[in-house]
């Protein structure tokens, strides 16, 4: 917390801020903690290292679904999406703070807050078909209500990259910044 602004951070650098199971459960922890706190009037949804969120953790997920049930594999994709539910629920605004690649679950965690602030170096994908999956953390509903079905189905159907400036064109981001104007542009819409 810094005053009235409390910091969410992805915090695994080394693996671009992949998401899986475990990373989840911290999710929905901190989210209650925060929901639960008062004295919280905005949060930031930030990301440690060079990326926003590079999705699922493949190196984890692969590994470990191959040995899973249908009710393991239902039971993980719940959890997935009861912490983008609980992003989304929350009484407090949410800025997601991206500043590098958010792709995959990682660019369903940014359209799952209230606003995107990007750097100029961000860049944003629906990396799902990359994995013969279908987006299932939030974008099928949010992508086309933000920049329209046609876009939405571009970016879902070819798992294209596109920079922050794209992204904005496009109607998916508040504001694109200059890198170094990041943390300073994320303030004043919290002041």
């Amino acid at each position: 917390h810094a005053g009235a602004v409390a910091t969410v951070t992805l915090n695994r650098p080394a693996a671009l801020n992949a998401v899986y199971g475990d990373v989840f459960r911290q999710l929905l922890s901190h989210l209650a903690a925060i929901d639960a706190d008062t004295t919280v009037r905005v949060v930031v949804l930030a990301g440690a290292g060079r990326a926003f969120c590079a999705g699922g953790d493949k190196n984890v997920d692969i590994g470990a679904s191959a040995t899973w049930t249908a009710e393991q594999r239902r039971a993980e994709e719940e959890l997935a999406q009861s912490a983008v539910r609980q992003l989304r629920a929350l009484r407090v605004p949410v800025i997601a703070r991206v500043h590098g690649v958010a792709v995959g679950a990682g660019c369903d965690l940014a359209l799952a807050c209230d606003l995107i602030i990007a750097s100029d170096q961000a860049q944003f994908g629906q990396f799902w078909v990359r994995r013969g999956l279908v987006p299932d953390l939030g974008a099928v509903y949010m992508l086309p209500r933000l920049i329209g079905l046609h876009r939405a189905k571009e970016l879902i159907l070819t798992g294209r990259l596109i920079d922050a400036n794209t992204a904005a064109r496009m109607g998916l981001v508040n504001e694109v910044v200059p890198h170094a104007e990041l943390d300073a542009a994320v303030a004043r819409v919290c002041a």
